[in-house]
């Protein structure tokens, strides 16, 4: 579906898939993986070396904490734009479990509360900044563009490439997307999860 379309999201999401023989995590790039014995492959998080399980998503804190990680720790390339920032990239707190902490801070000391999506949401205050509790992400707006075309796509297809897109690669449920808008060469789509089980994706990931 992606060739079809050329997509170029206008939001990070990352995803992960299960470990091959060759004991890697093919599209989790921020996984180290190693052999620990026959048929036993192990991969870790670049930054946080936390477990990475290769048959579900990676939570997005963990993923921007791999990223700032020096370029010469993962020997991946990192933008020089990506710095320490309260809007931006910067070096996020994590729980154990691989949500952002309420409260992120900066080298500067500079604190500010964050959503579920890692998203400043109030005034950048001192260290002494109390977030009481993480701000649930209850919707997502995304944008996409395709490359132009001289006859556009049927919107009911576009619709229905993008739907099976979230479920099968982003283990989204079909009831999260709430609309799906398409004005060549123009794809809007909106993201909705007042409540999430704990057994479903959450679309902060």
């Amino acid at each position: 579906m992606e060739p079809l379309f050329g997509l170029v999201l206008g939001l990070m999401l990352a995803v992960a898939s299960p470990a091959h023989d060759s004991c890697t995590c093919a599209t989790n790039k921020w996984a180290v993986c190693a052999q620990e014995g026959p048929g036993n492959c192990t991969c870790r998080l670049a930054g946080s070396h936390h477990p990475v399980d290769c048959s579900t998503l990676t939570s997005k804190c963990f993923l921007m904490k791999a990223e700032m990680i020096p370029p010469k720790e993962k020997r991946l390339w990192r933008p020089p734009q990506a710095v320490s920032a309260t809007d931006g990239m910067y070096n996020p707190d994590c729980e154990d479990s691989g949500v952002f902490k309420a409260r992120q801070c900066n080298q500067s000391s500079t604190c500010w509360c964050v959503n579920t999506a890692g998203v400043r949401r109030s005034e950048r205050g001192g260290s002494s900044l109390s977030c009481s509790e993480l701000v649930r992400t209850r919707w997502i707006y995304i944008e996409l563009t395709h490359k132009r075309s001289s006859s556009a796509f049927a919107v009911a297809a576009v619709a229905k490439a993008l739907t099976q897109l979230f479920e099968s690669r982003y283990k989204l449920h079909p009831k999260y997307i709430a609309a799906i808008k398409y004005e060549p060469p123009l794809i809007q789509i909106r993201l909705d999860q007042n409540k999430k089980p704990s057994w479903d994706v959450d679309i902060a990931d």
